[in-house]
């Protein structure tokens, strides 16, 4: 997944289309998370440290259920 993050909305739903479509034919590994997962973290670091790059980092959220 592109997507950094788990979320329920997307990350869970792209799981389960996975594993119907292969339907036990095939084995795979899906990591659900990998944002702060330590050896990315130490790869984007590495190729930040000693660049004089400035890094911006950013957020958005997903959209809640509205009541109602």
């Amino acid at each position: 997944m592109l997507a950094p993050h788990y979320s329920r909305l997307s990350i869970a739903g792209y799981r389960e289309q996975l594993e119907r479509a292969l339907d036990d034919r095939a084995a795979f590994v899906f990591v659900d998370s990998w944002h702060d997962n330590p050896g990315f973290v130490a790869f984007l670091a590495d190729r930040v440290r000693g660049t004089g790059a400035h890094v911006v980092f950013t957020a958005h959220s997903l959209p809640a259920p509205h009541p109602g």
